[in-house]
């Protein structure tokens, strides 16, 4: 990919090494107690000169007190990375071992977060992608943990996507920090492991630094990386409104038309939703996940409405719901719930004067 369509065009550069202006990159590396690991400055013996998707490279480093740790890199030809941690102890004694992998980067210079697209943390959680992290969120809290197993976790921008994999097999520890100075990090450290002396111990994870291409995505997902195609902003369904957002007390049940449109997707095309989304034009935005439970309260406050409206149709009676919203009923003077209602409020001050039920029952 060029950074623009000129035949001269530099190719899209995604990592830069820290402390440069456009900072992002990955490590992977370990953590033990009173151990000597590998750290940033460790000077590593390397099989190869450059990595190719022909060319794997593996360096190695031994410690001089009876470990020697090892990552294999290779690469395929749409720049996912797997890394190979492994670590053997010819040591006299049993010895304590954490992998981890992170990404690293500047917010400086990361495309804008926009409610259509979001730009910040990212991955899939359980069963579910999570957009709802931002960079400002996380000047604010310092350290967000997500719940559920990690599928995959890092920074997307607009265009591009840093993420973390970690072996199929594993539920690494996953939290997004805020390390100050626009600086932040995605780590993923795995559980302890007692590695015995005489022993190896070898975990492998990925991290894919490329393009949010969806081809390249869904053919990663279709070879078992779940919900990898969610990179790429998930399905949203979005009911543009002209009016006022409702009140507070109002909003918990604003949705639920929203959720029905969500429902009927899923039931029609298979594909759940990740997003029910008000939109009131020039005013703000109300939104909420689309998750089991919640379709399934609002499909079963539907069933329950619609079996009322079959038993009001079966006794061809329709037990009125009277409120402010009667002054602009056609039919309140033919209800006399309506009817009353509507005078009460009059006499009490609490129907605007251009509410058409006025007229209509010459008040």
């Amino acid at each position: 990919y060029n950074e623009t369509t000129s035949k001269d065009s530099e190719p899209v550069r995604i990592f830069s090494p820290s402390g440069t202006p456009a900072q992002q990159f990955a490590q992977f590396g370990w953590v033990g107690s009173n151990l000597t690991v590998p750290g940033p400055q460790t000077l590593w013996e390397a099989d190869g000169d450059v990595l190719t998707a022909d060319t794997p490279v593996t360096l190695t480093h031994d410690n001089g007190v009876g470990l020697t740790f090892a990552i294999r890199y290779s690469i395929d030809d749409k720049f996912m990375v797997t890394a190979e941690q492994s670590v053997a102890n010819s040591g006299g004694s049993p010895v304590v071992i954490q992998p981890f992998g992170l990404v690293n980067r500047t917010s400086r210079t990361a495309s804008e977060d926009l409610w259509i697209a979001h730009s910040g943390p990212i991955g899939v959680f359980g069963d579910s992608a999570d957009y709802d992290v931002d960079y400002d969120d996380l000047d604010d809290d310092q350290r967000i943990s997500p719940e559920g197993r990690t599928s995959w976790a890092g920074f997307t921008d607009i265009y591009w996507l840093a993420a973390l994999v970690p072996q199929d097999d594993t539920a690494p520890e996953t939290t997004f920090r805020a390390l100050g100075d626009e600086t932040y990090r995605a780590d993923m450290i795995y559980e302890p492991s007692n590695l015995a002396a005489g022993q190896a111990y070898t975990v492998t994870s990925r991290l894919y630094a490329g393009a949010k291409e969806s081809v390249i995505l869904d053919s990663y997902e279709d070879a078992g990386l779940q919900k990898f195609g969610l990179a790429i902003d998930c399905l949203v369904i979005t009911d543009y409104k002209s009016g006022k957002a409702p009140r507070e007390r109002y909003r918990s049940k604003s949705l639920d038309q929203v959720l029905l449109y969500a429902a009927a997707v899923e039931d029609s095309s298979g594909e759940r939703p990740d997003r029910a989304r008000l939109l009131y034009l020039g005013s703000e935005i109300l939104e909420a996940p689309v998750t089991e439970d919640s379709l399934g309260a609002t499909t079963e406050r539907f069933s329950d409405t619609w079996r009322q409206v079959g038993e009001s149709c079966a006794a061809d009676r329709f037990e009125p719901s009277t409120g402010p919203l009667c002054g602009w009923c056609p039919y309140v003077d033919r209800c006399d719930e309506g009817r009353l209602e509507v005078e009460q409020r009059v006499a009490a001050g609490r129907m605007r004067a251009d509410a058409p039920g006025r007229a209509l029952l010459g008040l």
